[in-house]
């Protein structure tokens, strides 16, 4: 048995076909979820009561599932870290490596825009334009960060198979930290962009989990200018639809957007509430 997390893993695989058949087994390692976090900030404690577990959220969004810096307080210490480790070391240096490319400026900008962009729409062909390369260099590098364990692709709901290859998906980082981490904003932990975007990233970082649980398959629902989700979860129950918010109570506005979008899909729940409780939903 071998394991191994991120930019190892390509060449290690590499490694194990040649030399290895038949006597290694690889598993994907992902950072930490919130209950693991929770549960190594406290040291075992038996409950947290709830005020308390709020804050640590807090601290989840912007300090991540990394082991390394569960008992750390200093955030910029701890973004300062993530950039040098992720950004300069494992992207510029060994994930150009094993790309077989020289150190390419465009492939960090690259990964840099799609973390601090957690979330967005995903279209090869204008970051290329962006970027200066051509779209078969950004969709292979941008597969090769998802192989890595850098990013989480979130492909769009569709009826057939055929049309969601086709439609553009959505890219998150795989850690909510990288978010405030790669942040242009001075203060992250202040910036309700930044915080909405860590959210959604936690999130999908259970609700995938979840999903393979349930043998399920998770997506994202968008119909131009008519309704949205930000996550659709289906599995042999049915589809359950889940808006993420940040907000204490969801406005008017957002509840009847969930509503539209379970009645347009005929899903069997829809979930939208405080961010905390629905990752303790998808952790149950």
């Amino acid at each position: 048995f071998r394991g191994w997390l991120g930019l190892r893993e390509i060449a290690l695989q590499k490694e194990a076909v040649e030399s290895g058949s038949g006597r290694w087994n690889t598993h994907g390692i992902e950072p930490w979820s919130f209950g693991d976090y929770e549960r190594l900030r406290f040291c075992g404690a038996e409950a947290v009561i709830e005020p308390e577990s709020f804050r640590t959220l807090e601290r989840y969004f912007f300090h991540g599932g990394f082991p390394e810096h569960v008992q750390k307080e200093n955030s910029a210490e701890i973004w300062k870290n993530l950039r040098e480790d992720i950004e300069d070391k494992a992207v510029e240096k060994d994930l150009a490596r094993i790309l077989k490319i020289r150190r390419e400026p465009a492939l960090k900008a690259l990964f840099v825009a799609l973390v601090r962009e957690s979330g967005a729409i995903f279209d090869a062909s204008a970051r290329a334009k962006d970027f200066g390369v051509s779209r078969q260099k950004i969709s292979r590098w941008t597969e090769q960060l998802e192989k890595t364990g850098l990013i989480q692709v979130l492909p769009r709901r569709a009826k057939s198979s055929r049309k969601s290859t086709r439609a553009h998906p959505k890219i998150y980082a795989i850690d909510p930290a990288l978010v405030a981490a790669f942040s242009i904003e001075g203060d992250p932990k202040n910036s309700v962009t930044v915080r909405s975007k860590a959210a959604e990233t936690a999130f999908l970082r259970h609700a995938r989990a979840l999903a393979r649980r349930l043998d399920g398959r998770l997506t994202f629902y968008r119909v131009e200018k008519e309704s949205e989700a930000d996550f659709v979860l289906e599995h042999k129950g049915g589809p359950i639809v889940f808006e993420i918010t940040t907000s204490a109570e969801a406005t008017k506005d957002k509840k009847k957007k969930i509503a539209q979008v379970a009645e347009d899909i005929q899903a069997t729940a829809a979930a939208l509430e405080a961010t905390c409780r629905n990752i303790d939903l998808v952790q149950t």
